[in-house]
């Protein structure tokens, strides 16, 4: 397995426009995750879970498909690095 990045240089915070004439789109955001032997590791899965993660009963369906009908598919996800000794 390659080294985790210690890069830790983001894009300036904002709001990025890309005007297109499409009927649907995609957008992701990500920022560095933590290692399975992080203290936070289970209760971020939890997060995680209520979040995004957990279907049709996560925080963001509820809102933007079910409240708003704004998207068909609206998820988080989050995976953990390996520890490698």
């Amino acid at each position: 397995m390659p080294p985790i990045p210690t890069n830790t240089v983001f894009a300036s915070t904002g709001v990025y426009l890309v005007d297109k004439d499409v009927n649907q789109g995609r957008v992701s955001m990500m920022l560095p995750g933590i290692k399975r032997d992080n203290p936070d590791y289970f209760p971020t899965i939890v997060m995680n879970d209520i979040l995004g993660g957990g279907g049709f009963t996560s925080r963001l369906v509820n809102r933007v498909r079910s409240d708003e009908g704004l998207a068909y598919d609206v998820s988080s996800s989050f995976r953990a690095a390996f520890i490698i000794r």
